[in-house]
């Protein structure tokens, strides 16, 4: 899969990642679009504690559910989700429907 890594300032790199695995209590996501806001920006240009280096870039994406663990219920393969932005980097992340 495509990865946009923020490299520090002013340098990001679009690279191959692999893709995870979907465990028992996962749901694995396909980003189909993500956005770059304001402060993605001002990081980009400026540098911000919120980033990192080497570190994922863009927080505000809308995705596919590709595979659902078998521990999960209410969501199905297929489905179109998003994500809280301001849970990035968290292991429990909220997923939203949306209207496909």
């Amino acid at each position: 899969m495509k990865s946009s890594r923020y490299m520090g300032v002013k340098s990001q790199k679009l690279m191959e990642a692999p893709v995870p695995t979907c465990g028992e209590n996962d749901v694995l996501c396909k980003t189909i679009y993500c956005g770059i806001c304001g402060s993605d920006i001002a990081g980009y240009f400026h540098g911000s504690d919120f980033f990192w280096e080497d570190c994922d870039w863009g927080h505000e994406p809308v995705c596919e559910v590709a595979e659902v663990g078998k521990n999960v219920s209410g969501i199905h393969a297929g489905e179109r989700v998003f994500r809280a932005s301001s849970q990035a980097g968290s292991e429990n992340i909220s997923l939203f429907k949306t209207r496909n």
